[in-house]
């Protein structure tokens, strides 16, 4: 599924929004306030230097996962064509025996059929020569049995076995298909922040030229001030230090201990924009995870423990109208041909949060677009 990189480009943006346009300084605005931008600039590079290596380390894993699921089928393909071999080797035996029988059927008929059999038993000389003869005589009907009785374990073996061999074949290239997907989107996802960090470079260029220039303008300005009187020096210096008073405000989320769908929720969003997709994965102390390992971390932050996989999670909970969902219920997508391939928690109004390949963790529409065509009417109440 290709969708562009919305959460992260969206958290980085937001990042550089102060100075995505440079503007002119004049020597009104210190070197000091645009030194601060300057480090904000800093710390944004140092972020997506960090997602650009988490995104590198998890291109590393799912290569090295796809290169033990190409090693498997591979095996399970030679598995195949081995039991194919035999299935052709059963099927000729079992070709012969037919055969067979059909001869035994043609003998006896051309005896006169069950009175074949009377014949050679009332063309017993002796006693012994009688005994003798039904012996024969039952030893090759029971024979017959015997091969119309391993003729039908021989089918049924063979049937048992191409079941199995399909069943494990149709798994590995399901696997194939969902890594192969979520390898080029994790590429796409590494671009798209590398175009980031370009951008990033060329603003703190600009950046320093400006503090620069905002430098000699603040000498000259000083020092025609100085010439023109003591006290607009005095004038000028007072409104520097009032340019680079820092601001102290921060927010700091507060969860409530007694909302559990709160708890979940907040849990989730922390990784926003801060995060990247990994098959297989629920790393919270690097910011790696596939859809369900997301939503089992999340809801184990409120101390409820569900399923692992999308397979797990679908049976779980209660299921709901989409008409009645509300916050905190699972939502599940037909992704890459399959049913209920995606798994996230819905937010309300239309969102939900989810760690999608192409973003990891973030909030997506399934009101509209490509979301809104995947959402498959599936929904789990899990929190009451």
């Amino acid at each position: 599924m290709k969708k562009p990189l919305t959460a992260l480009s969206a958290t980085i943006v937001l990042g550089i929004g102060a100075f995505s346009s440079v503007p002119t300084y004049t020597y009104a605005e210190t070197s000091n306030s645009i030194q601060s931008k300057i480090i904000q600039n800093q710390t944004e590079k140092a972020k997506i230097d960090e997602q650009i290596a988490r995104l590198e380390q998890t291109i590393a894993e799912n290569q090295k996962v796809m290169e033990e699921t190409t090693e498997k089928i591979a095996a399970t393909q030679a598995k195949i064509d081995q039991l194919q071999a035999e299935k052709a080797a059963i099927q000729e035996q079992m070709a012969k025996r037919e055969e067979q029988i059909k001869n035994r059927l043609r003998v006896m008929q051309a005896g006169g059929g069950p009175l074949g059999y009377l014949e050679v038993l009332l063309g017993a000389t002796d006693f012994e020569d009688f005994i003798s003869r039904a012996s024969a005589i039952s030893t090759l009907t029971k024979a017959d049995q015997d091969l119309i009785a391993k003729q039908e374990e021989d089918k049924k073996a063979i049937e048992e076995t191409e079941k199995a061999a399909q069943d494990e074949l149709n798994k590995l290239n399901d696997m194939k298909v969902e890594l192969a997907g979520m390898q080029s989107q994790i590429a796409e996802q590494k671009s798209q922040a590398e175009s980031i960090k370009q951008q990033l470079a060329t603003e703190g260029e600009q950046l320093l030229a400006q503090k620069l220039a905002a430098e000699q303008a603040a000498q000259q300005a000083a020092l025609q001030a100085a010439v023109a009187a003591s006290t607009n020096n005095t004038s000028n210096k007072t409104a520097v230090a009032k340019g680079n008073k820092p601001s102290s405000s921060s927010f700091v989320p507060t969860v409530s201990g007694g909302n559990a769908i709160n708890t979940v929720i907040s849990a989730g969003k922390q990784f926003l924009g801060n995060s990247s997709y990994g098959f297989g994965k629920a790393d919270p102390v690097n910011g790696v995870f596939d859809c369900s390992g997301f939503v089992n971390w999340a809801f184990a932050q409120a101390g409820i423990s569900v399923g692992r996989s999308t397979g797990v999670l679908v049976g779980q909970g209660t299921k709901v109208a989409p008409s009645d969902m509300r916050p905190g219920d699972l939502v599940f997508f037909n992704t890459d041909g399959r049913t209920n391939g995606h798994v996230g928690i819905y937010l309300g109004n239309g969102h939900f949060i989810g760690s999608q390949s192409s973003t990891g963790v973030a909030i997506a529409n399934m009101s509209s677009g490509y979301w809104a065509n995947a959402f498959n009417g599936n929904v789990r109440r899990i929190i009451n």
